[in-house]
């Protein structure tokens, strides 16, 4: 219990900047009932590691291939030296990483480019449970669990930040099917919800407060989600 309260920090939404809130409240009413649960870090998998050098982030793509969800998610990032590289303040940007996703965590760097293969070492904790599992990078995911869930597939936002509106593009669709698109707020609460049949589809600000967000596609059995903001 003392660790989430020490680590539940997240965004104020209306002007970005890092606050901790201490929502003793809502922690107490959400694990009353819940059941310790462990990570099994052998069905999961780095699949890639790329900077935007724009929002001076490193997004780190990993699958979920377990059964259980990583509860607001701390991804961590050191080089060969054992620095940390990314994510420095140890944050968690969202409510969890459902079973079955594959997400691009978008995580603060220290590093301006990347040359080649990023080697180093990932980590992802569940904060609620305080369980990590820890990965080598580059990795290969030889496992058949984590391989059915690895598509040609991938997940770009832009522009991102945006005033506006922000256009959600998968990469490797099929001419002729169709994926949904999910809007989270970042309790992870569904706003809104939309379904395209291009590989294409825009998302407006309209009702939306500035502050973050993330879209999570489904399509063809699996899920990719990314942060996005509104400003």
């Amino acid at each position: 219990m003392d660790y989430l309260m020490n680590t539940l920090t997240i965004f104020d939404t209306n002007n970005f900047k890092m606050k901790k809130y201490l929502i003793a409240v809502f922690i107490c009413t959400f694990i009353i009932g819940l059941k310790a649960q462990t990570i099994n870090c052998s069905s999961f998998c780095v699949t890639e590691i790329a900077i935007d050098t724009l929002n001076d982030e490193l997004d780190v793509t990993i699958v979920n291939g377990d059964t259980n969800n990583v509860n607001y998610p701390i991804v961590i990032v050191t080089d060969l030296a054992g620095d940390t590289i990314a994510n420095i303040n140890q944050l968690f940007y969202f409510f969890a990483h459902l079973a079955g996703d594959t997400v691009v965590h978008s995580i603060s760097t220290t590093l301006t480019s990347l040359s080649g293969t990023f080697n180093g070492t990932v980590y992802i904790t569940d904060a609620l449970f305080n369980t990590t599992c820890f990965f080598a990078v580059p990795m290969t995911c030889s496992l058949v669990g984590v391989n059915e869930m690895v598509s040609n597939a991938s997940l770009n936002v832009y522009p991102n930040p945006s005033a506006d509106e922000i256009n959600v593009q998968l990469s490797g669709f099929n001419a002729g099917n169709s994926f949904l698109v999910s809007v989270y707020d970042i309790t992870g609460r569904e706003l809104n919800h939309y379904q395209s049949t291009t590989s294409l589809i825009t998302i407006k600000k309209e009702n939306l407060d500035a502050g973050i967000y993330f879209v999570r596609v489904a399509y063809e059995g699996k899920y990719y989600s990314k942060k996005i903001i509104f400003n």
